[in-house]
């Protein structure tokens, strides 16, 4: 597990990163207004998740869903197929896009952790 300061920028690094791709799309795709909007709200998104405290809930939430990879590895955010495909709605204003991924992540995992027990123990 990490500490909530790094998780703050590991989901704003993550936010950055999918925001350069779509404008790298954006620049492919002059007449497809979307991506450049989704770069832009996706980088509000990164600069509010930065000033937030590490005491906010929703990056506490988020930081306890976390995978990290093993020892001497950069640490890296890897959401599920649920909250990856959220991060497209970066529509929202940040506050409201952070809240509402973070109860997505929280669902994922819940949901993941059920099927993993139907998996291990099926006769339960």
């Amino acid at each position: 597990m990490t500490d909530t300061g790094n998780a703050r920028q590991l989901i704003a690094d993550t936010l950055r990163r999918q925001a350069r791709w779509r404008e790298t799309k954006a620049a492919g795709h002059r007449h497809e207004l979307r991506n450049q909007r989704w770069a832009d709200a996706a980088e509000a998104c990164a600069a509010y998740v930065e000033t937030l405290p590490t005491s906010d809930q929703r990056i506490r939430t988020i930081a306890a869903a976390y995978y990290l990879t093993g020892p001497g590895q950069p640490e890296t955010l890897h959401l599920g197929p649920e909250a990856s495909e959220f991060t497209a709605r970066c529509d929202l204003t940040p506050d409201l896009f952070l809240t509402e991924l973070s109860r997505v992540v929280v669902d994922e995992t819940v949901r993941d952790e059920d099927t993993l027990d139907q998996e291990l123990y099926p006769d339960d």
